[in-house]
């Protein structure tokens, strides 16, 4: 029930929860079925990887700060509103992982791609906003964002590479360019204010005779 500070990799055959504040000293792999915090994570400049699953918070103050590299091998629940790194955020490495949101949450690095390999969708019966600041890189997405329960804005500050299809979303902007390999569907506006280069056939849909925009 207190706080941990974890200057060594731990593995487990079962889950770990971590429940006070956790603290970061050195590069950790933390390897088990579900790795949960419920607390802050505060990265003190160090890698954080995560070998199996893992749940973000259970509020949105828990948020994870300080992180250099973050990359998470399996599903991903994010219950915390910010999740910052200065390097490089990976969620699943396989289309198969899912990733969820479970509040309106902001992921920030410093120039630095941020890469879901896996779904992207909203708790069940919400319609939770991602904010993705990526700086000057990009934002990855390799398989289907709102195929299963509907997102609401996605904002990202940096470039879109788009190999999967945004099924169902509020509205989606995008600060500089755009590779759209797949097809988006939104109830409201689409913003591309940078180049936008065409990758597959495209088919980019409002729902609720939302504006799509270039540049």
């Amino acid at each position: 029930s207190g706080t941990s500070n974890i200057g060594a990799d731990v593995t487990t055959s079962s889950t770990q929860t971590y429940t006070g504040a956790v603290t970061l000293s050195a590069d950790v792999n933390l390897t088990g079925s579900t790795i949960t915090t419920n607390n802050t994570v505060a990265g003190g400049t160090n890698d954080l990887t995560v070998t199996g699953n893992v749940v973000f918070g259970n509020s949105t103050t828990d948020t994870v700060t300080g992180v250099a590299v973050l990359d998470i091998t399996g599903n991903t629940t994010i219950n915390t509103d910010t999740i910052t790194t200065s390097s490089t955020q990976t969620y699943g490495d396989a289309t198969s992982d899912t990733i969820t949101i479970g509040t309106a949450t902001t992921l920030t690095t410093t120039n630095s791609q941020i890469t879901f390999s896996g779904t992207v969708d909203s708790e069940n019966s919400e319609t939770n906003s991602l904010t993705l600041d990526a700086g000057t890189s990009e934002v990855q997405f390799d398989a289907e964002t709102g195929g299963t329960v509907g997102l609401g804005a996605i904002g990202i500050t940096g470039a879109l590479d788009l190999d999967a299809d945004i099924t169902n979303a509020s509205s989606l902007s995008v600060s500089t360019t755009s590779n759209l390999g797949a097809d988006v569907t939104t109830s409201g506006t689409q913003t591309y204010t940078g180049a936008v280069t065409l990758s597959a056939n495209n088919t980019l849909t409002t729902t609720s005779n939302g504006n799509v925009s270039f540049g």
